[in-house]
């Protein structure tokens, strides 16, 4: 999408390489994010690491549940890294 287009661009600009990733575009909770990952070779057997920052206070608490399940569902030797607040706080 236009936000990794305009990261990538900024990187470039800056001479740097591109990320040493497949970058998958597209918002995350409207695309199948486990179809995507393994379409571009993630293999759900071996570990994966997911780093989920700065989103889970933008989404509704059931939001975060079904994406989290559906990671953990898909790649059962995965960890997730994420920060949340509590309902007080938000």
């Amino acid at each position: 999408g236009p936000l990794l287009d305009f990261k990538v661009g900024r990187l470039a600009a800056a001479g740097h390489q591109p990320y040493p990733a497949t970058l998958i575009k597209g918002s995350y909770t409207k695309l199948d994010l486990v179809e995507e990952l393994q379409g571009v070779g993630v293999d759900p057997a071996l570990p994966v690491f997911f780093l989920w920052e700065a989103n889970t206070m933008y989404l509704p608490p059931a939001e975060c549940r079904a994406f989290l399940g559906s990671i953990l569902k898909a790649f059962p030797r995965c960890l997730v890294s994420f920060d949340y607040f509590t309902e007080p706080v938000a």
